[in-house]
């Protein structure tokens, strides 16, 4: 695959996963007063995007910390979704999306890890992936404190952490495409 191809499919990706964050937000945000179906959906259609987003960002590419991370946010989406459509008890629906969420953590820090050996070209998207590793860890503990009854706490965290995250996929996006921008104006 070439260089252009490539960097076609990472900024693809990448706008992809921005895309699935931001609808996954407005879904998980109360104030909006969304009904509960479109809540619901918005959510699954959300993080779909952002598996894919993640997959598409893994595909083809070397294995690194980098791609390791897109991988793992890609299984964390899915146990995500899994955690809202099965049909399982509520505290295991909670569970799946603590799992799936800690799991969109480590590897958006995953990433940070790989893009700290090129800071200064990469700062976009260490912010990004480190806002996105803040804002699923906030998700996650949300669950945890919603499964021990403070819901007012969880339901702030997981909203909070929803729109921390999708802002760290927009400069993770922004990151990948002013990269790619650059290389390519370099290269000519």
């Amino acid at each position: 695959m070439g260089k252009g191809n490539t960097q076609v499919i990472e900024i693809t990706g990448s706008w992809t996963q921005a895309v699935g964050t931001i609808l996954s937000a407005i879904g998980s945000t109360p104030s909006f007063q969304l009904p509960k179906e479109v809540s619901k959906q918005l959510r699954i259609v959300g993080n779909v995007l952002q598996a894919l987003g993640n997959a598409i960002q893994a595909f083809g590419a070397p294995i690194t910390l980098e791609s390791t991370g897109n991988r793992i946010q890609a299984v964390g989406n899915l146990t995500v979704i899994y955690g809202i459509v099965a049909e399982l008890p509520y505290v295991q629906k909670q569970e799946y999306q603590i799992a799936g969420n800690w799991l969109q953590a480590l590897g958006a820090l995953l990433a940070v890890f790989e893009q700290l050996k090129d800071i200064r070209n990469e700062f976009l998207n260490i912010l990004g992936n480190t806002l996105q590793t803040w804002g699923n860890s906030l998700q996650a503990i949300g669950g945890i404190l919603g499964l021990r009854g403070d819901q007012i706490t969880s339901t702030s965290l997981d909203v909070n952490g929803s729109w921390i995250q999708a802002l760290g996929s927009v400069f993770t996006a922004g990151g990948t495409t002013f990269q790619s921008v650059k290389n390519e104006s370099e290269d000519d």
